[in-house]
């Protein structure tokens, strides 16, 4: 293979690394929201404010990571199980409340599956919050 055909193919092979790492960061798994009041996840009271939810795993039920983008702070949530895809335009983050305590219960993230983390058990109201890509 002459040198040319070397260099040709080695711009060939950044820029096909290039789109690829475009369209990894284009179907992101990563979501923002900002919630207005207190919010309980893993027994532990987070404030109200802007927050990062990424999945950690593709695999199994996978993990989720929760992070305050105010203060770095971050949790590690592992999902009960997954929920199926709805389709949605936008990210949702379902909330449930109960004695006006906010228990994180759901993430939906928009053309991949949910996440069910179980908020409570018993009665309780359902809070949808819309996050952002």
């Amino acid at each position: 293979m002459s040198r040319k055909s070397l260099g040709v193919a080695g711009v060939a092979v950044v820029v096909l690394g290039l789109v690829a790492a475009g369209a990894l960061a284009q179907g992101s798994n990563a979501i923002r929201f900002e919630s207005s009041f207190d919010f309980i996840v893993n027994g532990k009271e987070m404030p109200a404010g802007e927050y990062e939810l990424q999945v950690q795993s593709q695999s199994g039920t996978g993990m989720l990571s929760l992070r305050s983008l105010k203060t770095r702070e971050s949790t590690v949530v592992k999902p009960k199980t997954r929920l199926a895809d709805l389709g949605l335009a936008e990210p949702q983050i379902v909330f449930d409340k109960s004695e006006n305590k906010y228990y994180l219960s759901e993430v939906r993230f928009p053309g991949m599956d949910g996440y069910y983390i179980g908020g409570l058990s018993g009665e309780e109201i359902h809070v949808k919050v819309t996050g952002k890509k």
